[in-house]
């Protein structure tokens, strides 16, 4: 290859073609094999995360403004700690992206 590509840096496009012609078939499939699986998403974080779904960031902003705490429910860490993780990230994401100085 005359010309520096992402693969370079081992970042592989899978449904790429030109990538694929860089590699024999013996080589592709070792590259391609999925050799220790995906773990599946446990249901409570998959829901969680399904709430945060926007199109837009102004969209995302209100959901995670609200809390996932019932009225009156005080915060439990065996049994929240997720929802809160999530909804930090999500917060965080937000905030990176609405950064006035340095917007993503």
């Amino acid at each position: 290859m005359d010309y520096e590509h992402h693969a370079h840096s081992y970042i592989v496009d899978f449904d790429d073609e030109d990538v694929r012609v860089l590699f024999t078939d013996t080589e592709w499939n070792e590259l391609t094999k999925d050799r220790i699986g995906v773990p599946s998403v446990p249901r409570d974080i998959a829901e969680e995360l399904a709430k945060y779904g926007s199109k837009t960031l102004k969209e995302l902003r209100t959901k995670v403004m609200k809390s996932y705490l019932k009225d009156e429910e005080e915060y439990d860490v065996q049994k929240h700690y997720n929802q809160e993780w999530i909804q930090m990230t999500m917060r965080t994401l937000c905030n990176l992206f609405e950064n006035i100085d340095t917007p993503l």
